[in-house]
């Protein structure tokens, strides 16, 4: 493993942990603050930002979609301010985007399309139990019931996510080859 590697996955976890110990401890901007820096970090090692950025922005988007659904659904309450809302707070969208770096960054090339709902399945719901027994969420449904809808989103979820970066890299490369042939 490289040190750039090592480094990228240490913010990664840097900036969930800064995310579920900021919910847990009434600081729900400290997580966002920790990813927003990731992200700059994230940022400076594009070739080209404003294009390979997108992709990471639509998952946020999407993520808060399906954590606002959910939290409507009952299936879980954010600690703090935003429990009695349905829409997911920003350390919970900040997650998304975490995990939109972490894919962009780490796992494109490393984690075979094959193997991202295996990897989605357990990572996922492990995550949620360490929040739940942090304070950062209430876990509401029955645990079995809940683990196991997450397992099956989470499952689908990072399968889409990996597909997307991936394609999105593939235009990226695409589009970057066509315009230095057109400059030849």
């Amino acid at each position: 493993m490289t040190a750039p590697l090592i480094v990228r996955c240490a913010l990664f976890v840097l900036a969930a942990a800064a995310c579920v110990w900021g919910a847990a401890t009434d600081r729900p901007l400290a997580g966002p603050a920790v990813a927003a820096a990731v992200l700059v970090g994230h940022v400076w090692t594009l070739r080209d930002p404003l294009r390979q950025l997108r992709p990471l922005l639509v998952i946020a988007v999407i993520g808060t979609a399906a954590e606002s659904a959910w939290i409507a659904a009952g299936m879980y309450a954010p600690a703090g301010s935003m429990r009695g809302t349905v829409l997911c707070p920003l350390w919970v969208t900040a997650m998304w985007l975490n995990g939109a770096i972490f894919a962009q960054g780490v796992l494109l090339n490393r984690l075979p399309l094959r193997l991202a709902p295996l990897a989605g399945a357990i990572a996922a719901p492990l995550g949620f139990v360490a929040a739940d027994g942090v304070g950062a969420i209430l876990i509401a449904w029955p645990l079995a019931v809940a683990l196991a809808a997450l397992a099956l989103h989470s499952a689908v979820a990072l399968w889409l996510v990996m597909w997307y970066v991936t394609a999105a890299e593939k235009t990226f490369a695409n589009n970057a080859t066509t315009t230095s042939e057109r400059r030849a």
